[in-house]
Formats: structure tokens, C-alpha cells, sequence
């Protein structure tokens, strides 16, 4: 798999649509995964759970993704090993809940 890089780009959109009750994806021709957990927890671990999904996209998820344009069911890992992507950004945000969100986007 090719390395990943930082997308100042998606980086502006990930502050921009991230919600704390709402899954906005970013534009239309990417794709975005969420993730939740509680405030203090670590981002990393959203992240590193999201292998356990494996590749069965019609497994019900805690928290959604997204494919350009929703053409695609989706599983978190799916996106992430996407062999053809080769930006991504995330932002995360403390929720009044007491929930932290997650929101990554790629392309």
C-alpha cells in the first residue's frame, strides 16, 4: 500500500463539516469515515478498531462512512485500505455529550 499524506486541503474541509450530531461527509468525490468516543479517550484506538471491521461492508456500524457520492457500501477499514487513495485529513471535536467525534476524511 502506498503511505498516506496530510491534505491541507481535506484538513480545511474536516474542520469545516465536523459536527457532534450530525455525520456530514466532506465534497462529493470523497470519502469519510466517523468515530466516536468518550471525551479523554484516545483517537488512536477509533483508528486502530476500525481493522477489526475486516471487509464485510453489510456489517451494522456504530458510527457511519461514506464513498463518493454513497455509490458503495462501506465498512471504516475498507476506506483506509483503499489502495487508489492518496490524501487524507481528520479533525476531531469535544461534545457538550461527552462524547469526542471523529471525522477523517480521504481522496
Amino acid at each position: 500500500m502506498t503511505a498516506l499524506k496530510w491534505s491541507r486541503y481535506l484538513q480545511r474541509w474536516a474542520d469545516y463539516v465536523i459536527r457532534c450530531q450530525v455525520e456530514y461527509p466532506g465534497p462529493i468525490t470523497t470519502y469519510t469515515n466517523f468515530g466516536k468516543i468518550s471525551n479523554g479517550g484516545n483517537i488512536y484506538n477509533i483508528v486502530y478498531n476500525w481493522g477489526n471491521e475486516g471487509y464485510n461492508v453489510n456489517k451494522k456500524l456504530e458510527t457511519g462512512c461514506r464513498t463518493p457520492a454513497d455509490r458503495e457500501r462501506c465498512n471504516h477499514n475498507v476506506i483506509v485500505r483503499n489502495e487508489f487513495l492518496r490524501e487524507y485529513a481528520c479533525a476531531a471535536r469535544n461534545c457538550q455529550s461527552g462524547i469526542r467525534q471523529l471525522t477523517c476524511i480521504y481522496r
